[in-house]
């Protein structure tokens, strides 16, 4: 369950006012797969996340992520995707930037190199799961 006290909830506000489907639209995710991804990122986050001193981001880690997988997705403009949300740009490329800096290692771990060492590339190419165009193996 998402949860959080810091306003504006721009995750639960755009799943309220375009149903499940829109943020399957906006994001590329259903909400189920958006909140599966976040449970599996929240711990790692809620430990690095507006922690210590310093100047606090206004939105909640869950609200951040969010923006920050829509704008992955809309890549070509930053400025679009700040629109969207009513953020001023350099406010809104600051924020995800500091959000990726804190998240990417930890999705890189989790999703790349725990893979890595479960399939191997001699695994792969024996279960039909490699490139058309990689080396066979052995």
């Amino acid at each position: 369950s998402i949860t959080s006290v810091t306003v504006p909830l721009v995750y639960k506000l755009c799943l309220r006012a375009e149903e499940p489907g829109g943020v399957l639209n906006f994001a590329n995710f259903a909400s189920e797969n958006f909140e599966r991804l976040w449970g599996t990122v929240h711990r790692h986050v809620k430990g690095c996340w507006n922690i210590g001193r310093g100047k606090k981001c206004r939105y909640a880690a869950v609200d951040v992520f969010f923006m920050t997988l829509i704008s992955l997705k809309h890549t070509c403009n930053w400025g679009t995707v700040a629109r969207v949300f009513k953020i001023p740009h350099s406010s809104f490329q600051e924020i995800t930037r500091k959000f990726m800096d804190v998240v990417s290692p930890f999705l890189y771990e989790k999703f790349v190199e725990d893979m890595d060492d479960r399939w191997v590339l001699d695994k792969l190419v024996r279960s039909g799961h490699a490139f058309t165009n990689s080396r066979k193996v052995g």
